[in-house]
């Protein structure tokens, strides 16, 4: 997020960068993170890889919702994604947009790993 959102930011300025994060992980929680069920996303200290800067804004999402957003991609739209890819999706939808506005998010990771998690029996 950091590398690309740099490199869209030189590009064109104006364009925003959103963060989807649990709700309970260390940017969400402002440095007091607390256990969360969703995986493969959210950190839990302050870490190099994570620019801060180039995030115009973090959004913390619920767990419930981050896993109920992954089924849907992949039982209603055929997208077996994982946690990470459901925040996206689920952070667009909280944000402010106009019809003039143009997003991009990444459905970048599968869901195989997370399957017992996603569909218990």
């Amino acid at each position: 997020m950091s590398g690309a959102g740099r490199y869209l930011k030189e590009k064109k300025p104006a364009i925003r960068v959103y963060a989807a994060d649990p709700e309970n992980s260390f940017y969400s929680t402002n440095g007091n993170p607390k256990p969360y069920q969703v995986e493969a996303f959210g950190i839990d200290s302050i870490t190099d890889v994570f620019d801060e800067k180039v995030v115009d804004q973090v959004i913390p999402l619920p767990d419930k919702d981050v896993i109920e957003m992954t089924r849907s991609l992949c039982h209603d739209y055929s997208h077996l994604v994982g946690f990470s890819a459901g925040a996206a999706a689920l952070a667009v939808l909280k944000l402010d947009l106009s019809a003039e506005d143009t997003v991009v998010f990444p459905l970048c990771d599968s869901g195989k790993p997370y399957l017992e998690k996603l569909f218990p029996a």
